[in-house]
């Protein structure tokens, strides 16, 4: 039998064994659970960019305005992004990069053969530095836990050993732009302690463009975000159900690329870290507002082209807005214990 993780918060091991180690322990009493498979899902690809660009979706969220009336960027808010690792693009900032070097998770940390984590990255924290493109919040802090290689597997296990690791780094948001369509308690109870501890976690809500639930966007305490394209329109492959909580811009991204150019993909594994980046823009406006006023005031802000008045299965509240959000913070965050939604209740989604 072999140990893969200590999962300390969930009060649990992960462990590769045998069908004769499995009868044994079943016998002597210990709680056995299947570790789930996970996967990012990004849907599509296209031909590559190298002229510099302010992505639709960074002007999608309002991030420009948000810059230029509040003066925030991201600044002091580390965003942990559990991915395939990062490629040291020429448009990131090296002094606000860093990552995990250990035995609980894939190393190097900056290394990307896959480009998925790469792409995620440069969505939330590009810099704006003439060249490339730029994030949604280009000076917010990004901490990298890699969870697989190029072409490994992973499981809800490394999931939740990679967002143990983004709490001891002392992240504030947590992207997970990956899924898989099992639950799993030890993965969900740990999610619940983060957000206990203000920690906001964010998932891609999936890609298989049905109803299904996909985790660990699914659970209660992670925000689950859907995909739209650039007419507002929701993504055909986006997941539709009472677990979304908010969208954001997922079809044809352009973003950083493993060869310093940029490279268009969609997928709501795009969306999630627009919605990271926003939130980032947020706490640095104030952070001191407690995370459940930081998303009550995303979700009260957000845009539904189904229902302005509420939520709906698949553009949940809706579309992020970081200029009404951050508006609604400065004038009123002291009173933000409800409004026209619940946020989640302790942490959690993902793709």
């Amino acid at each position: 039998m072999e140990v893969k993780h200590m999962l300390k918060m969930g009060n649990a091991i992960a462990v590769a064994m045998n069908l004769e180690d499995f009868d044994r322990m079943t016998e002597e009493g210990y709680v056995i659970e299947e570790d789930p498979e996970r996967t990012t899902l990004t849907v599509e690809s296209s031909r590559e960019l190298q002229s510099q660009i302010t992505p639709d979706g960074i002007k999608m969220v309002r991030a420009p305005e948000t810059w230029e009336k509040f003066s925030v960027r991201g600044k002091g808010i580390k965003v942990c992004v559990v991915d395939s690792g990062l490629f040291m693009h020429t448009d990131l900032t090296a002094s606000r990069i860093s990552g995990y070097n250990g035995k609980e998770a894939v190393t190097p940390w900056n290394e990307d053969g896959n480009g998925h984590g790469t792409h995620v990255t440069g969505i939330i924290a590009a810099a704006d530095n003439n060249r490339g493109a730029v994030g949604v919040a280009p000076d917010a802090e990004i901490y990298v836990v890699r969870v697989f290689s190029d072409e490994g597997r992973f499981f809800g296990s490394d999931i939740t050993a990679a967002v143990e690791i983004c709490r001891e780094a002392n992240a504030r948001i947590i992207n997970m732009s990956l899924g898989g369509p099992r639950s799993l308690s030890t993965e969900n109870n740990t999610f619940n302690i983060l957000a206990d501890e203000g920690i906001i976690s964010i998932g891609a809500a999936g890609n298989d463009g049905n109803t299904e639930f996909s985790y660990p966007a699914s659970y209660s305490a992670v925000l689950s975000v859907a995909a739209v394209d650039s007419n507002m329109n929701l993504a055909s492959f986006s997941q539709r159900n009472s677990k979304v909580d908010v969208a954001g811009p997922g079809v044809q991204i352009p973003s950083l690329g493993i060869d310093n150019g940029l490279t268009l993909l969609s997928g709501t594994s795009q969306a999630a870290p627009h919605v990271a980046g926003v939130v980032a823009l947020m706490m640095s406006f104030n952070a001191s507002v407690p995370s459940d006023s930081i998303l009550t005031a995303l979700q009260d802000t957000a845009n539904n082209p189904e229902n302005p008045n509420g939520r709906t299965d698949s553009f949940g509240h809706g579309i992020v807005d970081a200029f009404d959000a951050v508006t609604l913070l400065s004038t009123q965050f002291t009173q933000l214990s409800g409004g026209k939604s619940d946020p989640p209740s302790a942490a959690g989604h993902i793709w």
